[in-house]
């Protein structure tokens, strides 16, 4: 993942996944990936636990319960 704030999901990434948004940089994170036989399979575990505590359903549930709140709040007020 190249290492960029336009790039919101490479705060998902571990820093030792990232890489100066490069030619250079794209390629030896490439290389890094494919040089041990467990680098693609590392990197989906680390990912899977990252994303799975960001979106698990009852953050999920929370955040939909939140923003309809919001969205409620905000009716009822353009409604007067």
């Amino acid at each position: 993942m190249p290492e960029t704030d336009k790039v919101e999901a490479d705060r998902f990434f571990p820093v030792a996944h990232r890489f100066p948004p490069s030619i250079d940089g794209l390629a030896e994170a490439i290389e890094f990936l494919y040089a041990g036989s467990s680098g693609v399979q590392h990197l989906g575990e680390e990912l899977r636990e990252r994303v799975a505590a960001e979106v698990s359903e009852e953050n999920f549930q929370r955040d939909t319960l939140s923003a309809w709140a919001h969205f409620s709040r905000v009716a009822r007020q353009t409604d007067r």
